[in-house]
């Protein structure tokens, strides 16, 4: 972006943004399973959260990104009132478009590529829940997203979702 003229009768729309977040990133796997259990832990009897896997994020200077999912797979399970559930969220594969930022929100555009694939699967005693979830296409940071970093930390929160655990990525 051009410096700001103060004789310009068009001030910018956006200051320059913060770009900590700038580099590459692998996904916090405590973190991850704590945010998870945090989610189920009130409607669950003795939940057991556990993932394989990885998940790493780029942010180039040049505001393209990257995310790749190699076979990520976080399996809940525990038991609640309708009995012993099973709930599969994964990633698998690469994800790739532009970065932006309105003001103090970051933004991942995949474009016509589209988000990573996404796995969402939920049995209760062994049979699928059909449509129990939200749109299995959908990723945690495929939102407007509040970001917090650090050199060494970077916590996307998803905005539009209160129900949103921050995902929590680490140099």
């Amino acid at each position: 972006m051009p410096p700001f003229d103060p004789g310009d009768d068009a001030a910018p729309l956006d200051a320059e943004p913060d770009t900590c977040f700038v580099g590459s990133w692998m996904l916090d796997i405590d973190s991850w399973e704590a945010g998870i259990l945090g989610v189920v832990s009130s409607d669950l009897t003795d939940p057991v959260v556990e993932t394989t896997g990885s998940l790493s994020l780029t942010l180039d200077a040049d505001q393209a990104y990257r995310v790749v999912g190699s076979a990520l797979r976080t399996v809940t399970t525990g038991s609640g009132n309708g009995g012993d559930l099973q709930w599969v969220l994964g990633f698998d594969g690469d994800e790739s478009g532009t970065w932006y930022t309105v003001s103090d929100i970051l933004i991942l555009d995949p474009g016509e590529a589209g988000p990573l694939s996404a796995q969402n699967e939920v049995e209760i005693d062994g049979v699928p829940l059909e449509g129990a979830l939200g749109d299995p296409s959908s990723t945690p940071w495929s939102d407007d997203l509040d970001v917090a970093c650090d050199a060494t930390t970077l916590t996307l929160t998803p905005l539009n979702d209160p129900a949103a655990i921050p995902v929590v990525f680490r140099r």
